[in-house]
């Protein structure tokens, strides 16, 4: 039983500096950096495709405040330890990354977008995995569901109307949205159903884009060099 104690106490000396090290790290803009950019190599890219992109992710990076590269990496840290990838490569996602710099997102908003990004990439790589196209249902629906809160969280004195109409907007939208994927699908390969759904719903997100923007009128970008 001694020797379980010791074990045990040899165990938590060892691992408690590692844990440490690894929150302190999270106001690192290299480990966001090389967050975003991990899995880049293996895209389906030409060279200049893929170093547009790493300027583009270290352009973005440094133009965050120094608050929200920590949040940002806190707020991934989960998904770099799971099998899927947010796909930094997506013209949708970097419009969604470019409002969060453009409109200084406090915390819970960047909360909110990370936990849209991760969910959608967990539900379609299930979808790949399986096949199922009830996963690309799920990964619309979270991802929208996630970008509605954006609005939410936000802090500045927007009128209570305006939250609500894009509320309303965003339920509305998903609806159609779903609608539309499912009714394209039945008549789609498999190899295509991703896109045909994903193709659906840029109208909508794009439509959600703009409400959140006009949100974030007011506001001056908040961006340290």
């Amino acid at each position: 039983m001694n020797a379980l104690k010791y074990v045990l106490a040899i165990m938590i000396l060892v691992l408690t500096p590692v844990s440490w090290a690894v929150a302190d790290n999270f106001d690192s803009r290299e480990l966001l950096f090389d967050t975003m950019i991990t899995g880049l190599d293996a895209k389906d890219l030409t060279d200049q495709e893929k170093q547009e992109i790493t300027t583009k992710v270290d352009n973005w990076v440094g133009g965050l405040s120094e608050e929200q590269v920590f949040v940002f990496n806190e707020s991934l840290n989960n998904a770099r330890h799971t099998p899927w990838r947010v796909d930094f490569t997506d013209p949708e996602n970097w419009d969604l990354l470019d409002l969060a710099l453009d409109n200084n997102y406090n915390n819970d908003q960047i909360i909110a977008l990370t936990k849209a990004l991760e969910s959608e990439a967990k539900f379609l790589s299930h979808y790949e995995r399986t096949g199922k196209e009830f996963f690309l249902d799920k990964a619309e629906r979270s991802k929208i569901k996630f970008l509605s809160k954006v609005d939410r969280f936000d802090n500045s004195m927007i009128k209570s109307d305006i939250r609500n109409e894009t509320r309303a907007l965003t339920r509305d939208l998903a609806r159609q949205a779903r609608r539309e994927a499912r009714a394209e699908v039945r008549q789609t390969s498999r190899s295509e159903a991703k896109a045909v759904a994903k193709n659906s719903v840029r109208e909508a997100r794009n439509e959600i884009k703009t409400n959140l923007r006009g949100g974030g009128q007011g506001r001056g970008k908040k961006k340290t060099k």
